[in-house]
């Protein structure tokens, strides 16, 4: 969003762009927000190796509490985040009409 240019390009073309634009930000969030729950499988038996040298796969514990616990605490958060970058571009589309008006 930073890239378009109001300045040197007309009220259509900076709409045209900024709706471009929104559409690609919005879909490398949503893809962003399933990788995440792939990344969390593949980091952890790693980080657990190198911190401490325990294989997970090993102990289930591990499996059946954090695992979970992990999971839904990086949806509530990513939802979070997904939701504030949703608002900011609204309020960015909203500056953009109230543009035209003035």
């Amino acid at each position: 969003m930073q890239k378009i240019n109001i300045s040197t390009s007309n009220y259509k073309q900076s709409l045209e762009r900024f709706a471009k634009n929104k559409k690609r930000f919005v879909l490398i969030q949503k893809v962003s927000f399933y990788l995440n729950f792939v990344l969390v499988i593949v980091c952890l038996p790693v980080a657990a190796k190198l911190m401490n040298g325990k294989d997970l796969f090993l102990e289930s514990k591990v499996w059946l509490w954090y695992v979970p616990f992990g999971f839904l605490f990086l949806y509530f958060f990513s939802k979070w985040v997904f939701r504030h970058y949703k608002k900011t571009t609204q309020s960015a589309e909203e500056l953009l009409k109230d543009l035209e008006v003035s």
